[in-house]
């Protein structure tokens, strides 16, 4: 954990860096959770230039998978950050910090371990990342946490 990219100077020098408040739809609660699972899915559209955040909260040390594939263009970059992370990544917008990166993907299937603490899906649609933005894209992901502790609630989401 605690990957970061130093991307290259097109990050900067004018490119569109902004970021969509209302790019998540058909936010639903994910399809079949099992015992101790939570989780969500929906669909993210994005302009070429534009970047969303979708925030979480894992109230003990949980396994996440999360699959998802795009729909339209692509490749498109995401990031699981914390609050901090995403604070500096909107700052400096020439340095991506995060907790996991899957950069210039048309799929995703990842599955990686985090400890308790607020955090934020990225999805990015600029130049920050390694994919260069082909225009409007949308990708359709799932998330499901499961916990590792004793009991009670792995999380909570806020609907984007």
């Amino acid at each position: 954990m605690g990957a970061g990219a130093l991307t290259g100077c097109n990050a900067l020098g004018g490119n569109n860096f902004n970021r969509k408040e209302d790019a998540f739809s058909n936010v639903q609660n994910a399809t079949g959770l099992g015992p101790g699972e939570v989780g969500q899915s929906a669909r993210v559209t994005l302009a070429a230039g534009e970047y969303a955040n979708f925030p979480f909260t894992i109230r003990e040390e949980s396994e996440m998978n999360i699959t998802g594939q795009v729909t339209k263009n692509g490749p498109i970059d995401v990031y699981i950050m914390t609050a901090d992370q995403f604070n500096q990544y909107q700052r400096q917008p020439n340095l991506v910090p995060s907790e996991s990166e899957a950069e210039s993907i048309k799929t995703i299937d990842l599955t990686q371990q985090f400890q308790s603490g607020e955090y934020l899906f990225v999805f990015d649609n600029t130049n920050l990342g390694d994919a260069e933005p082909s225009g409007e894209v949308e990708i359709e992901f799932e998330f499901v946490l499961t916990g590792t502790g004793e009991g009670g609630n792995t999380t909570t989401t806020q609907t984007p």
